[in-house]
């Protein structure tokens, strides 16, 4: 159409949470985790019906080194993509272990219930049954009068 003039890239900013510690090809630091300010630039595909983009590169904003300082990566889009792919992967590694680390020790304090439980069927068993028993409730008196036993010494008188 005439007086129209199509536009043959466009720039898309977006901003990136990384939970873990990562590393992009490129750049020989671990960058830290946190908050990433990303420019992904796109081209116009010719010849289609459709207007269509293929992503070009993406500049991410990198933490300042010294204050008063930019610093800034540009990768191909594919590279940065497998980045939060990998961070992703490592926080749901991170979710699963803590799941298995929280069913582990509900396991063993259903365990130590279930013991608990059925050591006191037990003693209430024995008890019905006439068997001896000791406890360290202080409320309870032990059955044998072990206070009884106690050997005293007493001064001897001259």
């Amino acid at each position: 159409m005439p007086g129209t003039t199509m536009m043959t890239s466009r720039s898309i900013e977006r901003t990136v949470t990384f939970k873990n510690d990562f590393k992009l090809r490129g750049y020989k630091k671990t960058l830290p985790a946190g908050v990433y300010q990303t420019e992904t630039e796109e081209v116009l595909l010719e010849g289609s019906i459709t207007p269509a983009y293929r992503r070009y590169q993406t500049t991410v904003h990198l933490p300042p080194e010294r204050p008063g300082t930019e610093e800034y990566l540009t990768l191909s889009p594919g590279e940065f993509d497998a980045a939060i792919l990998r961070d992703q992967a490592r926080v749901q590694a991170q979710i699963q272990v803590g799941e298995a680390r929280i069913a582990m020790a509900c396991e063993q304090q259903s365990r130590r219930k279930t013991r608990n439980e059925a050591d006191q069927l037990a003693i209430k068993a024995g008890e019905d049954e006439g068997m001896l028993w000791m406890t360290e409730t202080p409320d309870r008196p032990h059955p044998f009068g072990f206070e009884e036993f106690t050997s005293k010494v007493t001064p001897e008188a001259d």
